[in-house]
């Protein structure tokens, strides 16, 4: 049996990507994504200099579970 022939029975797999339609992209308000990360940041920051360390896990929790921390 030649390489191609073998390569031929391969079974083709999704490779998991997302689909190619960027529609999605485009109805995100990408000011106020932006506008919500950085107002968490800035609370985070700020936790962290005044040492509530309770408060900064919190947050940083917020911001990673958000929808516009992860857009």
């Amino acid at each position: 049996m030649t390489v191609w022939v073998r390569l031929a029975k391969v079974k083709r797999t999704s490779t998991g990507a997302p689909p190619a339609d960027p529609s999605p992209w485009n109805r995100i308000d990408w000011n106020h994504a932006t506008d919500e990360v950085a107002r968490l940041q800035r609370r985070i920051a700020k936790a962290t200099q005044v040492g509530r360390w309770n408060k900064v896990k919190s947050l940083q929790r917020l911001l990673t579970r958000s929808y516009s921390g992860n857009v």
